[in-house]
Formats: structure tokens, sequence, C-alpha cells
């Protein structure tokens, strides 16, 4: 699916449908910043676009969900070694 939207991309730079499902696709395979680049190129020529607004958004939620586990996972191994 990925090759797909990257000729279609090719094809058209603006094709907001190849990177709204690029995006999707990429959010699904946990590439999360890739699939916010996404994002980002396409709401920069179609900044209205509803579905890749709600995308976004789906992808930050994630984003900061597992920054916030990362960081509480990091606290977590400090206290242990200095437990120690």
């Amino acid at each position: 699916m990925l090759r797909d939207c990257s000729s279609a991309i090719l094809l058209n730079a603006k094709c907001s449908k190849a990177y709204y499902r690029s995006g999707l696709a990429l959010f699904e395979l946990d590439r999360v910043d890739e699939a916010l680049d996404c994002c980002d190129r396409c709401l920069a020529f179609d900044p209205e676009n509803g579905g890749v607004k709600s995308l976004k958004d789906r992808i930050l939620k994630k984003k900061e969900a597992a920054e916030r586990k990362e960081a509480e996972k990091r606290e977590r191994l400090q206290r242990e070694a200095e437990a120690k």
C-alpha cells in the first residue's frame, strides 16, 4: 500500500488521498514520525482536510502516550538503579 501511495504522490504531489492513506498505513505500522510527516505535507497544501486533521490528532495522541510511557520507564529504571 505504501508503494502505491508513493507512486500516486509522484504522479500528483497534491493527492490528499495518497497522503492520508500513507499516513494511516504508517500509523498502523507504529512509524509515527513518518505518519506525522505525511499529514504535515498534506495539510501544507490542503489545510482544511478534515480526515488528515483527524488522523494527525490520533497520531499525536499515540506519540504522546508512547513518550509518556518511555519517560515512566526511564524514571523507574533510574529509581531501581539508585536503590541498589
